[in-house]
């Protein structure tokens, strides 16, 4: 079949998140295999050997976890999910699977991707506000074509909005700015506040890069806060300003978001980990499926790695994100291709953006932004390892 050798109409069907049947998208399936067949395991920098070490943990995490449900006698009620979750774990070693693919490509792929949804996105927004009734914060609710939106598409949004914003610094193409201007007012439209944390995170590492992205920031500011003071009511609504205020009032403390996860879910989760599960965790099987707990979600990719693959798991995959971070930043110093610069400058971003999403979402774990963001870090550590090898 052509479309089985066409690596980036298999990456753009591997990321989108319309065409699915049931809970599966098959069109990732097809991408996550694409790529793991093309893998070729070479160590040249210290983020491939972090990468090997992460899944050699996680298999590890896996045997002892099949291990201890058969001792405990619970592995009928979790043997499935112990391979299911095993499998979008197994999505990182896509990592080693993107020999042939250019960063211009595909983050071309991927943004405009992103964008293009994200513009259909708002006009779903802007006929709802025509026909419907709804508050800004049901509105998001009723959204339902493009599935997790926004708690985990968002992530996307916030990508293809920092790319969008870096690349009309050095294009100055007016299609840049406004796609920069059409992601960034899904996300605040969005509601979600983890989202609207990375977003200031976000635009504050982007001043600080150079005095032209400061300066913008001040502008992105000064009108982003009129536009707040003016829609102050609806934005307060949305992003649940009042519950987060009043977190520490004991009259909402426990049925609060925020009281839920710091007072209930996390700790009940971390307190599952006894001495036989603190190294490698539970071996993949997440907060729904761990005995006698009966949470759905960890509600944070932290917390996600630690109770799945214990503080060995957490180690390495911070080690992972920040080691990206650093890279990403040493491309953008010694980069002065006026075609990739932007990408460099951009992945700073939106990678320390996301670590802050993480905090309260599930990001990695997400099998759409695992594929995207492991493919992303294979071919960052390629060109890191061509650079620092010329520059030698």
């Amino acid at each position: 079949m052509k479309i089985l050798k066409n690596k980036y109409l298999i990456l753009l069907l591997g990321l989108q998140n319309i065409i699915q049947i049931g809970l599966v998208y098959p069109f990732h399936i097809l991408a996550v295999v694409y790529f793991s067949l093309k893998i070729k395991f070479k160590i040249k920098t210290h983020l491939d050997l972090i990468l090997v070490l992460y899944i050699s943990a996680g298999i590890i995490s896996l045997v002892l976890g099949i291990i201890l449900a058969f001792y405990y006698n619970y592995i009928s009620d979790v043997s499935i999910q112990f391979l299911k979750s095993f499998f979008v774990f197994m999505t990182c070693i896509v990592f080693f699977g993107v020999s042939k693919l250019t960063i211009e490509e595909f983050i071309k792929v991927s943004i405009w991707l992103f964008g293009i949804t994200s513009l259909f996105i708002l006009l779903s927004y802007l006929y709802l506000f025509a026909t419907e009734s709804f508050s800004l914060y049901q509105l998001r609710g009723q959204i339902n074509w493009t599935t997790g939106w926004p708690q985990r598409w968002v992530m996307f949004a916030i990508i293809a909005h920092f790319m969008f914003y870096s690349k009309y610094h050095y294009s100055k193409y007016k299609i840049d700015l406004l796609m920069a201007l059409i992601t960034l007012s899904i996300i605040l439209l969005g509601g979600t506040r983890s989202a609207l944390l990375s977003l200031v995170v976000g635009h504050i590492i982007f001043s600080f890069l150079t005095k032209k992205d400061f300066v913008r920031f001040l502008i992105l500011l000064f009108v982003s806060g009129i536009t707040v003071f003016i829609y102050w009511r609806e934005f307060s609504d949305a992003f649940r300003i009042a519950s987060t205020l009043n977190y520490f009032n004991s009259e909402v403390e426990n049925t609060s978001s925020l009281g839920y996860r710091l007072n209930s879910l996390w700790p009940a989760l971390i307190g599952s980990l006894d001495s036989s599960r603190i190294l490698f965790g539970w071996g993949h099987i997440g907060a729904a499926s761990i005995p006698n707990l009966g949470f759905n979600t960890s509600e944070s990719q932290y917390i996600d790695v630690i109770i799945r693959q214990g503080i060995i798991g957490i180690v390495l995959y911070l080690s992972v994100l920040f080691t990206g971070i650093y890279y990403a930043y040493k491309l953008y110093i010694i980069d002065k291709n006026i075609n990739t610069i932007w990408i460099w400058e951009a992945s700073i971003v939106w990678q320390v953006a996301m670590l802050f999403q993480g905090i309260t979402v599930e990001t990695a774990r997400y099998s759409l932004y695992g594929l995207f963001y492991f493919l992303f870090l294979g071919i960052l550590s390629t060109y890191y390892y061509k650079r620092k090898r010329n520059n030698d």
